[in-house]
């Protein structure tokens, strides 16, 4: 659980009125049971307001807002400040992908704690409900096929560059702003090689007590334009250290201001030098640690180089290398508890990340600083495709999941912080496996299945309780009006369960958290009267 979800102000006794509705399951037989036991109404109300505040904390949310339809004095006690630290505390154990805070939890007051607290629920209820989601079809100024974008946690940011806009530069739109002014620049960055195309990767920065990124900003490739950069035309040995596209930018993104006023903001860590001569064809970031899948443009043959960032500077850098036995490489992504999980069509690979190789940049010690994996599973299904979800830490097995699904299954790997064998099997069946189109969480699939058909399933894991090892996935369609053409894969955030398809024309933006009819019901339940 991140730090900013510490409890806080157990001991504020004072109750806040609040007139905030939110959205409650089956909400209307909780009401009506409970106002029919006014004997049991008639006891709580002999009860101390401190009493009160500890049974509401061992009741949960549906139960809290049940009695808030009993009595005055019930609805009083069910809008206390303690009370929906506990429920968010709770809340943020029982899910693998806690809500998050713009500021750290004691800065937010019990109206505000009780709505990011529905706003949460209401979108993991509105996912699983098996009804049409909120679409809306945006156009997007920077569309066209060498944009790169990227869905930033929280689902609120989408960040682009692209050579339409201003080449090297990283704009972010508000997606929460229904009428999505103008993207905001964040980055400004003077790229001279104007057709260079950039990754765009985030992560969120866990250590901080508000919520902030790490964001990294890399070239795809490193081989354009030298004679520009070498007029000399005898130099291609020796880039050009002001060359922008021969780094790998590293940034820190913070929020200025908050909720609806909130403004992103951008600060240089980090410029590493990259090289030249390759392509990037996949590039990851994960705490401290960066990955780049390289390919050469001569020969064709793919490495793997892994950096610790945090540890590198100009005149010195950590980092490491993979040679794999196959140019199919389907993922390469560090974990932040250094390990780094590698799957290519014969095998899914865990190295040891932590001590990586000090050498000077531009500067190639391969002997020294190959690493080898201290586990290793041949698994056949890998040749016709994988796709692997972001790690996600476990916090009530202090552990870390991922997801990785090919052909037939989707299988569920857990790791430690030690070099012990992790935890794999198939979690259930799918036919997820080559398909470009599907996002994989760490409990969900969303994939854009043809013209005019959307699909999601959802998964469980065994360590979860109540759950079967092979429970079926249950597949949900939606009909969706746009036309298939797509830039990239479509980028889904678990944390406001919105997806961001970028069709070429009008990009669509899908809520699941927005359901009318739902909005409706859930207005009926609680505008139920209150007993005197």
């Amino acid at each position: 659980m991140a730090p900013q979800h510490q409890q806080a102000g157990m001991h504020d006794k004072a109750l806040v009125e609040t007139d905030i509705h939110k959205p409650v399951e089956n909400g209307r037989e909780q009401c009506e049971h409970i106002s029919q036991g006014s004997s049991i109404s008639r006891l709580f109300e002999d009860f101390p307001n401190e009493i009160l505040l500890k049974i509401f904390s061992h009741m949960d949310w549906k139960g809290v807002l049940a009695c808030r339809q009993t009595s005055k004095r019930l609805s009083e006690i069910s809008t206390a400040r303690p009370l929906w630290a506990a429920l968010f505390e709770r809340l943020c154990d029982e899910l693998i992908v806690p809500p998050l805070l713009e500021r750290p939890i004691h800065a937010y007051s019990a109206q505000e704690l009780e709505g990011a607290f529905f706003k949460r629920i209401s979108s993991e209820m509105a996912f699983a409900s098996g009804r049409v989601p909120k679409m809306r079809s945006e156009s997007l100024k920077s569309e066209q096929y060498s944009d790169c974008y990227h869905l930033l946690e929280g689902g609120r940011w989408l960040l682009v560059t692209s050579p339409r806009l201003k080449p090297g530069c990283v704009y972010a739109y508000d997606l929460e702003n229904p009428l999505l002014p103008k993207p905001e620049c964040i980055i400004d960055f003077k790229d001279r090689n104007h057709t260079q195309k950039w990754w765009i990767k985030t992560n969120l920065d866990k250590s901080s007590s508000t919520l902030a990124f790490n964001l990294l900003l890399a070239p795809s490739c490193s081989v354009r334009n030298f004679q520009r950069d070498f007029p000399d035309g005898d130099d291609d040995d020796y880039p050009n250290p002001n060359a922008p596209h021969a780094y790998n930018h590293i940034y820190r993104l913070t929020l200025s201001g908050y909720g609806s006023d909130a403004k992103l903001k951008a600060q240089n860590l980090r410029s590493l030098y990259g090289g030249f001569g390759f392509y990037t064809t996949d590039i990851q970031l994960q705490g401290k640690y960066l990955s780049r899948v390289l390919e050469n443009v001569i020969t064709t043959n793919k490495r793997v180089e892994v950096c610790n960032w945090f540890l590198s500077n100009s005149s010195l850098y950590a980092k490491s290398y993979i040679f794999p036995d196959t140019n199919c490489i389907y993922g390469c992504s560090p974990l932040p508890n250094g390990k780094l999980l590698f799957v290519t069509s014969t095998s899914a690979a865990l190295y040891d990340i932590t001590n990586l190789h000090s050498m000077q940049p531009g500067k190639f010690d391969f002997k020294n600083s190959t690493l080898q994996p201290y586990w290793r599973h041949v698994n056949p299904d890998f040749y016709e495709g994988a796709i692997i979800s972001k790690p996600y830490f476990d916090s009530r097995m202090n552990n870390f999941r991922v997801a990785i699904a090919v052909k037939g299954y989707i299988y569920g790997l857990i790791t430690g912080n030690n070099n012990d064998d992790p935890w794999y099997q198939p979690l259930c069946k799918s036919n997820l496996a080559g398909s470009h189109r599907a996002f994989l969480g760490s409990n969900k699939v969303y994939d854009h299945v043809n013209v005019s058909l959307l699909r999601i399933a959802s998964f469980t894991w065994p360590q979860d309780a109540g759950w079967d090892l092979f429970l079926k996935p249950t597949i949900q369609s939606y009909s969706c009006e746009v036309e298939y053409r797509h830039n990239a894969p479509p980028m889904f955030d678990e944390h406001s369960n919105r997806v961001f398809a970028p069709f070429r024309g009008p990009s669509t933006i899908v809520d699941f958290m927005e359901r009318t009819e739902e909005q409706t019901m859930i207005k009926e339940i609680l505008y139920l009267p209150v007993n005197e």
